[in-house]
C-alpha cells in the first residue's frame, strides 16, 4: 500500500480514534479542572487528520486546509461564516497579493532584469552587491505593506558553497516561454 493510500485511510482513521481516546476534562497543571468538552475533542481530531494529510500529501494541501471549513459547521461546532471568516483575514490577502506579484515579475523573468540592473549600477564586490540589495529592499519597503510581501518574497536566498551570489541560475526548458533553455555551465 502506497503512502498516499495510507494516508487517506490514516487520517480519518486517527481523527475518529482521537476523539474516542479524549477525555472530556484534563487536570489542569494549577490544580484545576479543564474542560475540553465536544468542541475540543472534534479539533483536536481535525488537527491529527489534517496532520497525516499533510505529511503523507494524500490529498492537495488547499483540500487539506479547508477541512476544518468543512468539519466544523457539519458537527456543529462552530457555523459557516465563523469558520469561513477566519480564511478571509485581510493579512492572509496582503500575502496572497505579495506572491502574486513576486510570481509575476519570475515568469515574465523581471526579476533576473531587475538583478542585471542593479549588479550594473553598484558591481559585482562582495560589499556593494550587499549594499544594493538592502537599497532595493529599503526603497520597496517604504512604498506599501503589500509591496513588503512581494519584497519578502522576492528576496534571494543566501549563497551556496561553491557558488558566487552574482550567478544567476537558468530557467528549465519547460518554463520558458516557448524559447529553449540556454545551457548550464559545465563546471
Amino acid at each position: 500500500m502506497s503512502l498516499r493510500r495510507w494516508g487517506r485511510i490514516a487520517g480519518p482513521l486517527a481523527a475518529v480514534l482521537l476523539y474516542a481516546w479524549i477525555p472530556d476534562t484534563l487536570p489542569d497543571p494549577a490544580g484545576g479542572e479543564l474542560v475540553l468538552g465536544r468542541a475540543g475533542r472534534i479539533t483536536g481530531a481535525v488537527v491529527a487528520w489534517m496532520a497525516i494529510w499533510w505529511m503523507t500529501e494524500c490529498i492537495s494541501i488547499f483540500v487539506t486546509a479547508l477541512l476544518p471549513a468543512l468539519v466544523l459547521p457539519l458537527t456543529g461546532i462552530q457555523e459557516l461564516p465563523e469558520t469561513t471568516a477566519l480564511y478571509a483575514h485581510p493579512l492572509i490577502f496582503l500575502a496572497m497579493g505579495g506572491f502574486v506579484l513576486a510570481l509575476a515579475l519570475e515568469r515574465w523573468e523581471l526579476h533576473r532584469r531587475f538583478a542585471v540592473f542593479i549588479l550594473g549600477a553598484v558591481g559585482t564586490g562582495p560589499r556593494r552587491l550587499v549594499g544594493g540589495f538592502m537599497i532595493v529592499s529599503a526603497h520597496i519597503g517604504h512604498l506599501d505593506r503589500a509591496e513588503r510581501v512581494y519584497d519578502c518574497s522576492c528576496q534571494p536566498p543566501p549563497p551556496r558553497e561553491g557558488r558566487t551570489p552574482t550567478e544567476i541560475p537558468r530557467r528549465s526548458a519547460g518554463r520558458s516561454r516557448g524559447r529553449p533553455a540556454a545551457p548550464a555551465p559545465h563546471r
